[in-house]
């Protein structure tokens, strides 16, 4: 016997009861793994095709993620991963949601770290939080702020809220309502300035 089975019913466990599996053995130290066969996923709730354990995951995905309104609400691509939050979704092969809720990983190699609804739409995208965020051109990232979006390749928005990075290699520092549209074009901050061409 390999594991060690326990049930916690004391406080602060009395309503919710606590199950524990313990790596047994006689060395010091033992690594406790779990482990899918072939290309089985590893996933915190049974598949049902319902919301409450959701569509089948992807090959080789990890999905940790307990909470969901809908079925599709898991990390169905190949090799995805969720690692929790509620609500996400990492459908993109290779794609990541680390937590939050809402937020979405549709593209390959894309990545949400968390926050609310930020998406991750085309490959290699990121948003690292905030709220309502897209990336959605190649290699594009928002690290954070609020309804912005990186909308062309390797365009770039830091922080601020409304800003559109929209040009290839575009970037936006910050503030409000800023707009970067042409080739290598930038916007440092402030409040509602556009920059079509360097």
């Amino acid at each position: 016997q390999y594991f060690t089975e326990s049930r916690t019913t004391s406080s602060p466990n009395a309503t919710i009861p606590a199950h524990r599996l313990i790596a047994s053995g006689s060395e010091v130290d033992i690594d406790a793994v779990i482990s899918a066969k072939g290309n089985g996923a590893i996933t915190a709730t049974i598949p049902d095709g319902a919301s409450a354990g959701g569509n089948k995951r992807g090959t080789r995905a990890v999905d940790l993620q307990v909470s969901r309104s809908s079925a599709t609400y898991v990390a169905s691509g190949n090799h995805g991963v969720i690692s929790g939050g509620a609500e996400n979704a990492a459908s993109g092969n290779y794609g990541v949601v680390c937590g939050g809720w809402g937020n979405r990983s549709t593209a390959s190699y894309s990545a949400t770290v968390g926050g609310l609804s930020n998406q991750a739409t085309a490959s290699w995208a990121s948003v690292g939080g905030g709220n309502g965020n897209i990336a959605s051109g190649q290699y594009s990232t928002i690290p954070g702020g609020e309804l912005n979006t990186a909308s062309e390749a390797h365009s770039f928005v830091g922080g601020g809220q409304g800003n559109t990075s929209s040009g290839t290699f575009s970037t936006i520092s910050g503030g409000i309502s800023n707009t970067s549209s042409g080739t290598g074009s930038a916007v440092g901050g402030g409040f509602g300035n556009r920059i079509c061409s360097m």
